[in-house]
């Protein structure tokens, strides 16, 4: 699947768990290191779970856990995230509950969303 960083040095390892799954790391390009999610029992940004959706082209990353409804969104090609052989790009996002409290708390761990591009 591959390592992906964005210009402000954000990387994004992600892995596949099965045809349906991924485990993504979050490093943040401020540190050079996974963050600690404060909102996820202070674990770190290491092989969070995303399920990949291939018909919508999209991979929710579940940021505080499987239940939480606070998810870090990319959005890629299909063809590209087939086989990540070209030069496209995952465009990140957030997918919140309009109930969720931690997003403006949050947020900004994952900041400035910016474009992802593989790492050759």
């Amino acid at each position: 699947m591959g390592t992906w960083k964005n210009n402000s040095g954000n990387i994004l390892e992600i892995k596949f768990n099965n045809e349906k799954s991924v485990l993504v790391t979050f490093i943040s390009g401020k540190t050079g290191l996974p963050i600690i999610r404060e909102f996820a029992n202070n674990e770190q940004s290491i092989d969070m779970f995303g399920e990949l959706d291939l018909e919508e082209s999209t991979l929710e990353i579940a940021v505080c856990n499987r239940k939480e409804e606070f998810r870090f969104l990319v959005s890629y090609d299909l063809n590209e995230f087939g086989d990540f052989s070209g030069d496209g790009f995952l465009a990140p996002s957030f997918s919140i509950s309009l109930n969720n409290k931690l997003s403006d708390k949050y947020f900004k761990y994952f900041e400035p969303l910016e474009n992802y591009h593989k790492v050759k």
